[in-house]
């Protein structure tokens, strides 16, 4: 009891700085420092939505209060009765905020949340405040146990949340049907202390009473009609994908710009290429957003996406798995133009197209295991257009290393790899003659808007590349010959030398005929040297000097006897007798 008294004074001192700061902001103080003067919210006044927000906060204040001094009475029943004043005030100021409901109720113009043209509450709002003055009035019925007229209140909102429910998007539908929860075991409480189980024994039977049943009608009319204003949606295989994420709207806005934008024919690759990247981003960031949403949700992990089938995903997954699709899309459309760029172009390297068709391979053959593409309505279609053009770019990508390998004259290398082009160029003429013959004209290329040149288009192409193969592997032979006959005419004119010959002057090589380009000088004093031997050859003597170790057995040195007598005769004079037992004993040293 006392934890929970404490988290009453809690909120009621949280919802009491709320409050003032809120005046402060709007410059409506309740009068100055000691003096109070009262200030009523008009329709004048009603210009900023933080005024209704400002009657809820009164209403949760004094409700927090009234459950505080409610803890409190069971020692104190004295304060039993401050406690039903604060719930009249909470009644009361929970009345106010429906007033200002009413006034701020937009009845010319549809919109969401917040009309921009006259800045009024949408019906939503209106249906909610009412609602919460049902339940706060139910709540001071029931703390003064007059069960019947809190039964009928809490119906009364049981009906409005319920409504709201079934109203509102699945996001916000579950807020609605927990409110509804709290309500259906205090409805029934209110029954049985009254006497009467027979009326709310079922719940779903409740309706709104009198005249007021049509306003509430026309009010979830309006509802629906927002909500479906707020959602975009997305059709995709036949599915519609509805789109609530901010980022994600932006993401599908921006796509159907970018379409706009690069069918204009004024543009050029360049400002192409950055539309592309442009729109690269923003879907990457719209993908880690739903990707975090998905983490979020549970057992619906990202990565086991791809095991599964439409039928069985949510909503979250099959829209994650579309934005996936767009990001692959628009990545092979932007390499494609980057070759188409780069083909026009001379100074392209083989090896950048090569580099350039192995990405659109690998972005086709990622699109090709997403989930929907292998549908039992789109299969034939989707899957062997998909498999058609990554043979079709698999033979470009060939063909283009076999004309870097030709560049480096590597002459076997660049022959097999025109060979392993025409054989990828026939698989693909095969695998666009299956979509052309046994599909519905257009089917694949509507629905499923794979990325790339059309059937038709794209079998012209490959028979234009069948025909460059023909021509490239002749030009490849004749550069090949060419090669070989450079190569024994290099043998035959330039006869291989010993290089010790050429570094010979010209009187000890006249049998053998050299270029000597210090002959060919005009001055006599840059030639010299390379015509006779000015000098007699040097000849290789022992570095190491012997004269002294001849002359060794040869030189006779002092005698040095003397010197050694001295010095031992010094040494047995030192020893004496000492030295004398020394020695018997030990030995000598």
């Amino acid at each position: 009891m006392v934890y929970g008294i404490k988290i009453f004074k809690v909120i009621t001192n949280i919802y009491l700085e709320k409050l003032h700061r809120m005046r402060k902001s709007l410059n409506f103080q309740q009068g100055k420092g000691n003096r109070v003067t009262p200030k009523k919210i008009t329709k004048a006044v009603l210009t900023d939505e933080r005024f209704i927000l400002m009657k809820l906060f009164e209403s949760e204040r004094a409700w927090a209060h009234a459950m505080q001094l409610k803890s409190e009475s069971n020692t104190e029943p004295r304060k039993v009765y401050h406690m039903r004043s604060r719930l009249k005030k909470a009644v009361d100021r929970a009345n106010e905020l429906w007033e200002l409901c009413k006034w701020g109720k937009c009845e010319d113009h549809e919109h969401v949340e917040k009309c921009e043209t006259c800045g009024k509450c949408d019906a939503r709002t209106y249906v909610e405040s009412q609602a919460y003055y049902y339940t706060m009035q139910a709540v001071r019925y029931f703390e003064i146990s007059e069960w019947k007229k809190a039964k009928s209140l809490y119906e009364k909102a049981y009906v409005e949340y319920s409504g709201l429910a079934k109203a509102v998007d699945k996001d916000h539908e579950q807020l609605y049907l927990l409110k509804c929860d709290e309500l259906k075991p205090l409805i029934r409480y209110c029954a049985n202390n009254d006497g009467d189980l027979t009326e709310s024994s079922d719940l779903s039977a409740l309706h709104v009473a009198g005249g007021d049943l049509d306003q509430f009608n026309d009010l979830l009319k309006q509802i629906y009609k927002n909500q479906v204003a707020v959602m975009t949606e997305v059709n995709w295989l036949g599915i519609v994908i509805p789109v609530k994420q901010d980022n994600v709207r932006f993401t599908i806005l921006a796509l159907n710009d970018s379409n706009k934008e690069l069918g204009k024919a004024e543009l050029n690759n360049s400002a192409k290429i950055a539309i592309y990247d442009s729109l690269l981003k923003t879907c990457t960031e719209a993908l880690s957003s739903v990707r975090d949403d998905l983490k979020g949700s549970g057992p619906n992990n990202p990565a086991q996406i791809t095991n599964q089938s439409l039928e069985t995903m949510t909503r979250l997954q099959i829209l994650f798995v579309y934005l996936h699709y767009v990001k692959l899309t628009k990545t092979v459309e932007r390499n494609l133009l980057l070759i188409e760029n780069n083909r026009d172009t001379s100074a392209s390297k083989p090896q950048n197209m090569a580099r350039l068709y192995d990405t659109v391979i690998q972005n086709l053959q990622e699109m090709a295991g997403l989930p929907g593409l292998n549908r039992e309505s789109h299969d034939n279609n989707a899957q062997q257009e998909i498999q058609a053009k990554i043979a079709s770019y698999t033979a470009y990508r060939c063909y283009y290393l076999s004309q870097a390998h030709l560049l480096m004259k590597r002459f076997t290398e660049c022959s097999a790899l025109l060979t392993r082009t025409l054989r990828h160029c026939e698989t693909a003429l095969s695998n666009l003659k299956l979509i052309s013959g046994d599909s519905i004209p257009g089917v694949s290329v509507n629905c499923l808007l794979i990325p790339g040149p059309v059937v038709p288009e794209m079998a012209d192409k490959i028979n234009t590349l069948i025909e460059n193969i023909g021509a490239d592997q002749l030009i490849c032979r004749a550069d090949r010959c060419l090669s070989m006959i450079d190569d024994a005419s290099a043998d035959t004119a330039a006869p291989s030398m010993d290089p010790t010959t050429i570094e010979l002057p010209l009187v000890r090589r006249f049998d053998d005929f050299i270029e000597d380009h210090y002959l060919s000088k005009k001055t006599s004093s840059q030639s010299t040297g390379r015509l006779i031997s000015t000098h007699p050859d040097f000849e290789p003597i022992p570095v190491k000097p012997v004269f002294f170790d001849l002359a060794f057995y040869h030189v006779k040195f002092p005698s040095l006897d003397d010197k050694i007598k001295d010095k031992r005769g010094k040494q047995s004079a030192g020893k004496g007798l000492t030295g004398m037992v020394k020695g018997w004993i030990w030995g000598s040293q």
